[in-house]
C-alpha cells in the first residue's frame, strides 16, 4: 500500500473516532472525567511513579482532565488510537511486512469495543500504545548484543511505566521480531530470565498489591476483583498483529484488500456497537446531560428513548421539576415508584448522583452533601472526583463551614479547569453579602430548612412539606412533595396539601394533582360539585370516561391505550404498592365505582 494512501487511511481513522467519542458517546468521556482530579503537584507525580504502570496512569488522568470540555477531550483522548494505529503498521513493516495493513485497523477497533466497559481506564489504552512504541525501533534492530542491552533496559522500564501488560506486550513484539529473524533462541533467554527479575522486583517493591495487579495490572481496570477476558485479547492483538501483517503472503487482487478492510471495519463496528449498546449507557447519558444542565434534551431523550432505569428516571423528573413540568407531565413517562424520584444512598459511585443534584438545587443542603460525600468516597479506584469535590465544597460553603470548605478548594485550586472557580469561591468565603448575592449559595441558603432535625428517606415527603411550608418560594420543593405522595399513592398526605396547592397554583394546578384530587373526591361522592381544587372540564370528563372502562374490569384492554397511559390513574392500576404507604388496590377499585 503507498505510504500517503496509508496516511490518508490514519487521517480517517483519526477523524472516525474522533467524531464517534465526540458525537455518539461524549458520555463515556465525561463519566472517566468525573471520577478523576489530576492535580498539577509533584506529590501527585511521584504518588504515581511509586508504582507499577503508574507513568501511564498519570499520563492517561492527564488526558481524561480535558474531557471536562468533549470537543478537545475526545481530540486528544483519539491521538493514543492513532499512534497505535501508526505504530502496528510501521513495526509489521520493519518486520518485512509489504501488505495486509489493514489488519492494523484490528487492535484499534478491539480497543474501543473494549472501552465499552465504563471502568477500562484510559491508562490501559495509553500503556499499549507506549509499548507498541518502545517495540518499533527494534523491530528494525541489527546487532544480537544491542538487541539484548534494549530488552535488559526497556522490558524493566516498559513494566514500571506501562504496567505488566505493556511489558508483555513489548516482550512478545521483540519476540515475534526475533522469531521472523531466524534467531528465536538468541531472544528466548533474556526474556526469560527478565520475566523472572520483573516479577521477583515486583513482589519486592510492590508487595501491598494482591499477585493479579502485579502480574496483570492494578490499575488498568477499576474493578481489580479480576482481569476481563478482553483485557488479554487486546493485548494480544497489539503484539500479534505486526507479525500478522509481515508473515501473511502477500496479496497483489484490489478486491481482496478491499474484502479484508470490509470485514475488518464490519467485524470492529458490530463488536464496538455491541459494548456501548447497553442500557447503561443510557443511565451515563442521562446524567451527563444533567451535569451541563441540559433539561430540555433530557426531555427530548426520555420523549424518544424512554427512561428505563432509576438513574434515567430521577433524570428525567429533576429535568421536568426544573422546567415547572414535573406534576404536569410526569406520568407520560413510565414511573419506578419513589426511587424514581429520589433514590435512598447508596454505597457506589453512580447511582444516587442525579438524587444528589436535585436534592442540592431543592435546598436540602445537608442531605445532599450526605449524598455527594459517600459517591466520592466510593469511586472504585480510590480517587478524588473534581465534579463531586466541587459539589462538597459548595455545601459546605451553603452552611458557612468555612474552615473544611478550605480544604476542598485547595485541592481543586492544584487542577486546571477547576482552579479558577475554587480560587473565586476561596475568595469569597467568610464573605456573608458576597455569598448572599450569589445566584446559587443565596437562593439555596434561603431555601434550606432553618431548624435542624434528623433526616429520613421513608418520610420524604414530609421533609419536602417542611421544606416548602418553611418558604413559599420553594415551589419545587412543593412539587417534589406532590410527587412524592403520589408515588407513594397516598392519597391522604396529598390531600393534606391541598391548602398549598390552591396558594401556589390558583385556579390551574398541575393536571396529575387534578387527576388526583378527582379520584379521592370520588370515593365519597357521586359528582364532582363542591371539590375543594379546580378542576378542569377535561379532567373530570377523562375521570368520568376511566371510571367507566374500569368498571368493566381492571383487565379491560382499552385502558392501556395511549391517552390513559398518560395518566395517574394508569400508574395507580399498574404500578406495585409502595413498601412505605400500604395503599392497596381496593382503595383504588372504591374510588372508580
Amino acid at each position: 500500500m503507498p505510504r500517503h494512501i496509508r496516511s490518508l487511511a490514519a487521517a480517517a481513522v483519526f477523524i472516525a473516532i474522533y467524531v464517534f467519542w465526540l458525537h455518539s458517546h461524549p458520555e463515556a468521556l465525561s463519566f472517566r472525567e468525573q471520577y478523576q482530579m489530576f492535580l498539577f503537584s509533584w506529590d501527585y507525580l511521584l504518588e504515581h511513579l511509586l508504582i507499577a504502570g503508574g507513568m501511564a496512569e498519570y499520563i492517561g488522568e492527564f488526558l481524561m482532565q480535558f474531557c471536562y470540555y468533549p470537543a478537545i477531550g475526545a481530540a486528544l483522548v483519539t491521538l493514543p488510537f492513532l499512534l497505535l494505529l501508526v505504530g502496528i503498521s510501521l513495526t509489521g513493516s520493519r518486520m518485512g511486512g509489504k501488505g495486509h495493513y489493514v489488519l492494523s485497523l484490528l487492535p484499534i477497533l478491539l480497543m474501543l469495543a473494549y472501552m465499552g466497559d465504563e471502568n477500562v481506564k484510559v491508562t490501559f489504552l495509553v500503556s499499549m500504545t507506549a509499548s507498541v512504541l518502545a517495540a518499533l525501533p527494534y523491530a528494525g534492530m541489527e546487532g544480537a548484543h544491542c538487541r539484548v542491552v534494549t530488552r535488559l533496559v526497556v522490558v524493566p522500564a516498559t513494566y514500571w511505566l506501562c504496567g505488566p501488560g505493556g511489558a508483555m506486550v513489548y516482550t512478545l513484539v521483540c519476540l515475534s521480531a526475533d522469531w521472523r529473524r531466524g534467531r528465536w533462541a538468541d531472544g528466548a533467554w533474556p526474556v526469560a530470565y527478565l520475566a523472572g527479575l520483573v516479577t521477583a522486583s515486583g513482589f519486592t517493591l510492590m508487595s501491598q498489591y494482591t499477585p493479579v495487579d502485579i502480574l496483570f495490572g492494578q490499575n488498568y481496570h477499576n474493578l481489580r476483583m479480576s482481569v476481563p477476558a478482553m483485557q488479554f485479547v487486546v493485548e494480544a492483538a497489539c503484539a500479534l498483529t505486526p507479525v500478522a501483517i509481515a508473515s501473511l503472503p502477500s496479496v497483489r487482487s484490489r478486491w481482496a484488500v478491499w474484502a479484508e478492510a470490509g470485514a475488518v471495519a464490519a467485524g470492529g463496528c458490530a463488536l464496538i456497537a455491541f459494548s456501548f449498546g447497553s442500557d447503561k449507557y443510557d443511565a451515563i447519558e442521562f446524567d451527563y446531560l444533567v451535569r451541563r444542565e441540559k433539561w430540555d434534551r433530557i426531555i427530548e431523550k426520555a420523549e424518544t428513548d424512554g427512561a428505563k432505569d432509576p438513574v434515567s428516571l430521577t433524570s428525567l423528573n429533576l429535568a421536568l421539576a426544573m422546567r415547572g413540568q414535573l406534576c404536569d407531565r410526569m406520568f407520560e413517562f413510565s414511573q419506578m415508584g419513589t426511587e424514581g424520584l429520589l433514590a435512598p444512598s447508596r454505597r457506589n459511585q453512580f447511582s444516587s448522583l442525579p438524587t444528589a443534584e436535585a436534592l442540592f438545587r431543592l435546598g436540602m443542603v445537608n442531605e445532599a452533601q450526605h449524598y455527594f460525600f459517600d459517591l466520592q468516597e466510593s469511586i472504585l479506584d480510590c480517587r478524588k472526583s473534581g465534579r463531586l469535590s466541587k459539589r462538597v465544597a459548595e455545601t459546605l460553603i451553603i452552611n458557612g463551614k468555612y474552615e473544611m470548605a478550605r480544604k476542598y478548594l485547595s485541592r481543586l485550586e492544584e487542577t486546571l479547569f477547576y482552579s479558577e472557580w475554587a480560587k473565586k469561591a476561596e475568595n469569597a468565603l467568610g464573605n456573608e453579602t458576597a455569598i448572599n448575592a450569589h445566584p446559587t449559595w443565596g437562593r439555596i441558603r434561603r431555601l434550606r430548612y432553618s431548624q435542624s432535625f434528623f433526616g429520613n428517606y421513608n418520610e420524604m415527603d414530609k421533609m419536602l412539606g417542611i421544606l416548602f411550608m418553611e418558604n413559599a418560594e420553594n415551589k419545587m420543593a412543593l412539587d417534589y412533595y406532590l410527587a412524592q405522595c403520589m408515588l407513594k399513592r397516598d392519597l391522604k398526605q396529598l390531600w393534606a396539601g391541598l391548602g398549598w396547592i390552591r396558594q401556589t397554583y390558583g385556579d390551574k394546578p398541575p393536571r396529575h394533582v387534578q387527576e388526583a384530587v378527582a379520584m379521592t373526591w370520588a370515593q365519597g361522592h357521586t359528582s364532582f360539585d363542591g371539590v375543594p381544587l379546580p378542576l378542569s372540564r377535561e379532567v373530570t370528563s377523562d375521570f368520568t370516561e376511566f371510571a367507566r372502562l374500569y368498571s368493566a374490569g381492571s383487565s379491560n384492554p382499552q385502558l392501556n391505550t395511549d391517552k390513559w397511559r398518560k395518566t395517574y390513574w394508569h400508574y395507580l392500576l399498574s404500578a406495585k404498592p409502595d413498601a412505605h404507604t400500604g395503599a392497596t388496590d381496593s382503595a383504588i377499585q372504591e374510588a372508580t365505582r
